[in-house]
């Protein structure tokens, strides 16, 4: 019964520990496609992989308690995995930044939301990590994500290019 318990607490703690940024940085703009640049930076602080990833930014209208969704495709199909944090190894790959490209700026009113939706699995324990994040207006942020572990951003304006790579919009 005392083996049971420990393992059952060690399993718990090994659960997906990711943080979602707060805020969506518009980063750049393409001027020849004219295609608006949106990145979500995404930090894996599991001591393992995490595994199975999919995810999903939707813009949300409501209107008369009823919501229409619809769907912005990532500039990059989904990753299968991220690595593990190692606060020793500065080469390892924790982090992400899910890139967007947009015909028309993001830009929310009233009600209108982007509703960012992650779900992976720890690739030792099999327990899966969901979560949820809606961004209003104000997080939508004219800015550039610092490196590393952080989700901290700098505001600066949007990098003008003259071309993204085979940038895909909707």
């Amino acid at each position: 019964m005392l083996a049971s318990l420990i393992i059952s607490f060690i399993m718990f703690g090994m659960k997906p520990k990711i943080k979602v940024s707060d805020v969506i940085c518009h980063c750049g703009y393409d001027e020849e496609q004219g295609l608006f640049e949106y990145e979500i930076k995404l930090v894996n602080f599991s001591r393992f992989n995490i595994v199975d990833i999919s995810y999903s930014l939707q813009h949300c209208t409501r209107r008369d308690k009823l919501a229409q969704y619809v769907e912005i495709e990532p500039a990059k199909a989904s990753l299968g995995f991220m690595n593990a944090y190692s606060p020793t190894d500065a080469m390892v790959d924790y982090a992400m930044r899910i890139t967007y490209f947009t015909v028309e700026p993001l830009e929310l009113e009233g009600d209108e939301a982007m509703v960012f939706i992650f779900q992976a699995r720890h690739s030792f324990s099999g327990a899966t990590k969901f979560i949820t994040k809606e961004y209003t207006a104000a997080d939508i942020k004219k800015a550039q994500f610092a490196p590393g572990e952080s989700t901290d951003y700098v505001l600066s304006e949007p990098i003008h290019r003259k071309c993204f790579q085979k940038a895909r919009a909707v």
